[in-house]
């Protein structure tokens, strides 16, 4: 049976490895291949996603179907632009998109926050993601758009943020 649930210590290891492959497949051609290929499910990553499941501040949800085909991790904003939450990551195995668990897990976070605005930062260039959130409602607010330094590198993001209407 499919469900959608808050992810579990023992979920790490499945979310890590999840978080690397959808990286290396999504993000291909918009990220060099120095970061893509420093994206593992090592054992410090998988420590850094225990942690991020324990700690009450976050919210990370799975979808399992006899295994883990998706998660979403959010949690308090951490920009000071009037929105108090955040989804951080949103990653769907590649053989496993365009089946409804992105929408799945987007809906049960915006339950679980009360249908309250939230926002995101996208890598600009990935067309599919842009999509899908422009399908979930997502508007792209471009002064919020950014250029950050990831890991040696200039990257840009597009921003989306979400009103929902109850």
């Amino acid at each position: 049976m499919s469900i959608v649930r808050k992810a579990s210590f023992d979920d790490a290891r499945e979310i890590a490895e999840i978080d690397a492959a959808v990286w290396k497949s999504t993000y291909k051609k918009l990220l060099p291949d120095k970061i893509l290929n420093a994206r593992k499910a090592d054992e410090k990553r998988i420590l850094d996603w225990q942690r991020r499941i324990n700690d009450d501040k976050y919210t990370l949800f799975v979808y399992d179907d006899d295994g883990i085909a998706g998660y979403l991790w959010a949690g308090p904003a951490r920009d000071d632009i009037g929105i108090a939450y955040e989804i951080y990551a949103l990653y769907v195995k590649g053989d496993r998109q365009r089946q409804g668990i992105g929408r799945a897990l987007f809906t049960a976070y915006q339950a679980q926050i009360n249908y309250a605005p939230h926002y995101l930062y996208m890598l600009e260039g990935n067309i599919s993601a842009a999509r899908f959130y422009e399908s979930m409602g997502g508007k792209n607010i471009q002064r919020h758009n950014r250029r950050m330094e990831y890991s040696g590198y200039y990257i840009s993001e597009v921003f989306y943020v979400f009103v929902p209407e109850l």
